[in-house]
């Protein structure tokens, strides 16, 4: 730094010319400094879009396994109401069949008595 034809900035040494210091190199300075600091700017921006990628990721496999319990729930609760409706039919069928069925019991028992009732007087005479 002893030469008096070097000025020093910002831990850069630069030419003194006559019209102060050397263009070409004060330029390719900035541009250096700009690069870098465009660089930094495109690293935090890839890493802010890779966070906001994690959580939306993770927002959506939360939600995903959300909805996917709340569909089982909502299975579940569908499956027990069609049981109870099926339950219920089928207990309702089975009461009409027997209803039905007891008239026509009531004739096979007592055409079965007159038959018997045939059988055991022909046997006596």
């Amino acid at each position: 730094m002893g030469n008096k034809s070097v000025k020093q900035l910002w831990g850069q040494d630069f030419k003194i010319v006559k019209e102060g210091l050397d263009a070409a190199q004060v330029v390719a300075f900035v541009n250096g400094i700009t690069k870098q600091k465009e660089a930094g700017v495109r690293e935090e921006a890839r890493r802010k879009a890779e966070a906001e990628a994690t959580g939306i990721l993770t927002q959506s496999q939360q939600r995903g396994r959300q909805l996917i319990e709340e569909g089982r729930k909502r299975g579940e609760a569908e499956a027990r109401l069609l049981f109870i409706e099926a339950e219920q039919k089928a207990r309702q069928v089975i009461a009409e069949a027997r209803k039905k069925a007891k008239p026509e019991a009531s004739k096979v028992v007592a055409e079965a008595d007159r038959k018997g009732s045939q059988i055991i007087e022909e046997a006596r005479r």
